[in-house]
């Protein structure tokens, strides 16, 4: 019963460590390299490995930011977290107003992918429920996913 039972929580651990925090010292050379060219003035700055990327959560001017790396130190994307809802483009704040009245905002991103797309990833909340809805520049939705 006791094999069972520690066989159950090395399960459970194991599926909620999907993104692991990550020590700055442990960094490949390459995502160090890059993470310091990019962002010289960066602070308060967090590591956590996922799917074999690296992600950092930092502070650049006050402002929240977060950067994925691949291992080789190339940029995946970044996140860039904006003030209010009358930061998004107006589009895209149009388009979520609309399809979206009775939900509550939370906050947005700006997510700019190494091949330079841009999208938008609005946090909102419907009774106590929390979702991400992803827009392009154009308000044009692209998906819903609950958190």
């Amino acid at each position: 019963m006791k094999k069972i039972l520690i066989a159950c929580l090395l399960v459970m651990v194991g599926l909620s460590s999907q993104a692991q925090k990550f020590s700055a010292d442990k960094l490949p050379t390459a995502v160090a390299d890059s993470f310091k060219k990019l962002y010289p003035t960066a602070t308060d700055t967090k590591w956590e490995k996922e799917d074999g990327n690296y992600e950092a959560s930092f502070k650049l001017n006050s402002a929240a930011k977060e950067v994925v790396f691949y291992a080789d130190g190339k940029l995946v994307q970044s996140e860039d977290e904006l003030s209010s809802i009358n930061d998004l483009p107006t589009e895209v704040r149009d388009a979520f107003t609309k399809d979206y009245s009775g939900y509550n905002y939370l906050k947005s991103e700006k997510i700019i992918t190494d091949n330079g797309t841009i999208t938008y990833e609005i946090d909102a909340e419907l009774k106590k429920e929390k979702f991400a809805i992803v827009y392009d520049t154009k308000g044009i939705f692209i998906k819903k996913t609950k958190e």
